[in-house]
């Protein structure tokens, strides 16, 4: 049976890597949406547990979007409605602070300065420090749901 691993190993073998913080990646574009799900809720989840919300739209930048639309119907999808429904709130957070932390990237890409990582992260700690992220915390009930689905769909 398929899990979410496999899943992902799978993306990783047909496809590559992932490497988010190039921006010409293809961030699995030729992939169903409910498959490419799996990686875009380990990666926002593992990112804002490690992080926070800044922490996620500094190391996804240029594909932010895709993951957190993909994250929005794969949690409606799974029946994680909590996670579902602090999406639209999570997107929109997100999106008035892409400029800025583009202005930070923008500098780290040209200098070379990963110091800008850091300023970015005290700026947009302070910005999007929401009560909403714990939501994403706690794996072992969204792994539950996830492996569910996984069942549900299997032939």
């Amino acid at each position: 049976m398929a899990t979410e691993q496999s899943i992902i190993d799978g993306l990783f073998r047909d496809y590559g890597s992932p490497r988010f913080r190039d921006v010409d990646y293809h961030g699995y574009d030729a992939v169903p949406r409910n498959i490419r799900m799996f990686l875009s809720m380990r990666v926002l989840e593992s990112e804002i547990t490690n992080g926070g919300l800044a922490q996620f739209l500094w190391n996804v930048f240029f594909h932010w979007r895709v993951i957190a639309e993909d994250c929005a119907f794969a949690y409606a999808a799974i029946g994680a409605k909590p996670q579902a429904e602090a999406m639209p709130e999570i997107i929109r957070i997100l999106a008035t602070q892409e400029a800025n932390c583009g202005e930070y990237v923008a500098r780290c890409i040209a200098s070379k300065d990963f110091s800008e990582f850091q300023a970015w992260c005290a700026v947009g700690e302070s910005v999007m420090d929401l009560a909403l992220e714990p939501l994403f915390y706690d794996s072992d009930a969204l792994d539950t749901l996830r492996q569910g689905w996984i069942s549900s769909c299997a032939p």
